[in-house]
């Protein structure tokens, strides 16, 4: 595939920092202790998800890939 010389690159946005622990037994255990602390009740809903909430958060902050690891 070749590219025209007056046609601008396209820069993408990678998320690589992204990883998600929540079947180790220590995880779950500081995700429920969230729940307990009203400012931060829901941070644990966000962490958990890696479905549609996650998605749209991504595509509003610009980001064209994320890299999820499983931790």
């Amino acid at each position: 595939m070749s590219r025209r010389f007056d046609e601008t690159p396209t820069v993408r946005v990678i998320a690589i920092e992204e990883h998600f622990s929540n079947s180790a037994p220590q995880s779950a255990d500081a995700l429920a202790s969230l729940r307990l602390h009203p400012q931060l009740a829901h941070v644990q809903q966000r962490l958990e998800d890696v479905g549609r909430r996650r998605l749209r958060d991504k595509d509003a902050a610009g980001i064209d890939v994320q890299v999820l690891s499983h931790g």
